[in-house]
């Protein structure tokens, strides 16, 4: 998404806007997707809390349906290791992915795969119960 070449001479608060511009792009993008009729699964980590903030106001009268994947801390260790593009601990430190707390459908990736978690997703579609948790966020907010 970015170019390395350029970014090596940014400074961290440089990077930090690009950054932010670029998933203030994402979330709009998601919407424009939605708008033309497209079913849209994002796979994004609601780490900073001006991202939900963003997200809410963006998707605004869009169907959205809020999965929480979870999964153990000793795995989570596991798979970076593994995958060594990263530093083991980064997914650990994101707690606040779960800070706002509300969520619709639910899902542990410690030993289910995609296909299982998939498909409790698909089953789970139809008993989501109302309002959703981007609903209900958006009135906690304005309370």
């Amino acid at each position: 998404m970015r170019s390395t070449v350029h970014t090596r001479v940014l400074d961290d608060r440089d990077i930090s806007e690009i950054l932010r511009r670029t998933r203030l792009g994402y979330h709009r993008a998601v919407a424009a997707l939605a708008s033309a009729g497209n079913d849209v699964i994002m796979d994004y980590p609601l780490s900073e809390q001006w991202r939900v903030e963003d997200l809410l106001e963006t998707l605004q009268g869009y169907d959205v349906t809020l999965v929480e994947v979870r999964c153990s801390q000793d795995e989570l260790d596991r798979r970076e290791r593994v995958r060594g593009d990263r530093p083991v601990g980064l997914a650990r430190s994101q707690t606040m992915v779960y800070a706002h707390g509300e969520f619709d459908i639910a899902v542990d990736t410690t030993t289910a795969g995609p296909n299982e978690c998939a498909a409790t997703i698909v089953n789970a579609l139809g008993t989501v119960p109302l309002p959703k948790a981007f609903d209900r966020l958006r009135h906690r907010r304005h309370i």
